[in-house]
C-alpha cells in the first residue's frame, strides 16, 4: 500500500514516560515496542490511550488489482481513517499486554456495513 498519513494518540496513566504508546497493527497511529525501565516510578504502569489516523491513499495492490498487467479491482476511497481505544499494563520491563480496539472507515465503493471493526491483543514477555 502506498499512502501518506497524519495521526495524533493520546495517553492518561501512569508511567508514561518509558514507551512512546502501544505496539499497533499497522497501519495505524504510532505506537512502538520501546520501553525504557529507567523512568519507571514503581515496578507497576498503565495507561489508557485513543487516537485516529487519517491517510491519502495512492495505492492499494488489494483494491486496485494487479500492478502489471490488467486484473480485477474496485473503485477504493481516496481518504481512510482509522478511530483508537485500548489500554497497556506493564509490569517493570518484564512483560507488557496492549489491548486495542479499531473502527476504520470504508475503504472502496460497495462496502457492506458502516466500519470495519477489529481488534488486537499483544502480550510481551522478556526472557533472560
Amino acid at each position: 500500500m502506498t499512502y501518506g498519513e497524519g495521526s495524533v494518540l493520546i495517553r492518561l496513566g501512569q508511567n508514561l514516560g518509558v514507551d512512546y504508546g502501544p505496539s499497533r497493527i499497522r497501519p495505524g497511529p504510532s505506537g512502538t515496542d520501546w520501553f525504557d525501565a529507567q523512568q519507571l516510578n514503581g515496578r507497576l504502569g498503565w495507561y489508557l490511550f485513543a487516537g485516529a489516523q487519517g491517510r491519502a491513499v495512492g495505492r492499494n495492490i488489494f483494491l486496485d488489482g494487479n500492478t502489471f498487467e490488467s486484473s480485477p479491482s474496485v473503485n477504493k476511497k481516496p481518504f481512510v481513517a482509522d478511530f483508537t481505544l485500548g489500554a497497556s499494563l506493564f509490569w517493570s520491563d518484564a512483560a507488557r499486554l496492549d489491548v486495542a480496539l479499531v473502527e476504520r472507515t470504508k475503504e472502496f465503493d460497495g462496502q457492506v456495513g458502516h466500519l470495519d471493526r477489529f481488534g488486537g491483543i499483544n502480550l510481551t514477555i522478556l526472557f533472560w
